[in-house]
């Protein structure tokens, strides 16, 4: 049923209904990597509002794995949330 309600009050604007990954890709790397960084953001902040909505991450996660999607707007989202998680944007070795 659809009341016409964005899910998550509109602040996740890749989540469409009970999907968690609802992307399309440009097919242009770059911006399909902004977007996905973009998307990360959004559910950071979202988080961040509420630290009991961390489940969340990994719904979101588990739907990108359900649908083999690995493209530009994943790497984009999974480094966005990896550089959050480590507070730093340089990788280093060991």
């Amino acid at each position: 049923m659809d009341d016409g309600v964005a899910p998550f009050g509109g602040k996740l604007e890749f989540v469409s209904g009970a999907d968690m990954w609802s992307v399309n890709s440009t097919d242009d790397w770059a911006v399909d990597n902004r977007a996905g960084a973009k998307y990360a953001d959004q559910l950071i902040k979202y988080i961040q509002e509420d630290p009991h909505r961390l489940p969340m991450l990994g719904h979101v996660l588990r739907e990108i794995v359900r649908k083999n999607r690995f493209g530009a707007l994943e790497v984009g989202f999974s480094h966005r949330i990896a550089v959050e998680l480590l507070g730093t944007t340089r990788a280093t070795a060991p």
